[in-house]
């Protein structure tokens, strides 16, 4: 596949966006804080089983660190543009104001 992965690997991806607006909704009402934590935890050990299923290999026996270090960030963001939505720049706060008036 060269640079781009697999199929498969884009539908798991999009599954798991779908998820975060879905059935991982509650964890939008929790602290930053502790969805980084929970980020840090879970997405190495998702990896991990990925490894022990064969789907992959770690190229180093500290790659786990690397992963854990992403998502430690990657996961109250992911979370948070599912709450919120990107912010776009020319979506306005007050569209409202705008509105033709009578």
């Amino acid at each position: 596949w060269g640079p781009l992965a697999p199929y498969w690997l884009w539908a798991i991806w999009l599954m798991f966006a779908q998820s975060l607006h879905a059935s991982l909704a509650f964890l939008q009402k929790w602290p930053p804080l502790l969805n980084a934590v929970m980020g840090g935890c879970v997405g190495p050990l998702s990896y991990a089983a990925g490894v022990e299923l064969g789907g992959g290999q770690w190229a180093h026996p500290w790659s786990w660190l690397a992963v854990a270090s992403i998502w430690i960030f990657l996961f109250p963001l992911a979370l948070r543009l599912s709450r919120d939505g990107l912010p776009w720049p020319w979506r306005s706060h007050h569209s409202d104001t705008h509105a033709p008036q009578n």
